[in-house]
């Protein structure tokens, strides 16, 4: 069976690696394979850090109230895949479903309703 490889992404698309090496992303309760990834070095950080630093005056100079609609936008999409999101966190950590259920996901889309309310 192949492995599904994950990639960094990196200024709107997904970046490969100037390293060959990879690590598995293993479920700790099963201890399954779920996919392969690949080692982001120096080279992918003073990428992203790069992109970060172009991107950024033009997200300053975004209207407050357009701000707030892409985050609560992104908060709705996450909200929506809760169950997936759910999913997919227990199979990463190993945790209880419940647990990313009723706590992490809820979580993330609390945070950035808080960051679209001061944006």
């Amino acid at each position: 069976m192949s492995l599904r490889i994950q990639r960094s992404f990196i200024d709107g698309a997904f970046v490969d690696a100037e390293s060959a090496e990879r690590f598995d992303n293993i479920n700790p309760a099963t201890g399954e394979v779920l996919c392969e990834v690949e080692q982001a070095g120096p080279a992918e950080v003073d990428k992203a850090v790069a992109a970060a630093r172009r991107a950024f005056p033009a997200w300053a100079a975004t209207p407050a109230v357009e701000r707030r609609t892409i985050l609560m936008r992104a908060a709705a999409l996450i909200q929506e895949a809760t169950d997936e999101m759910a999913r997919l966190e227990s199979l990463d950590v190993g945790k209880p479903i419940f647990e990313a259920l009723e706590y992490d996901v809820p979580s993330a889309v609390e945070c950035l309703e808080y960051f679209a309310g001061v944006a």
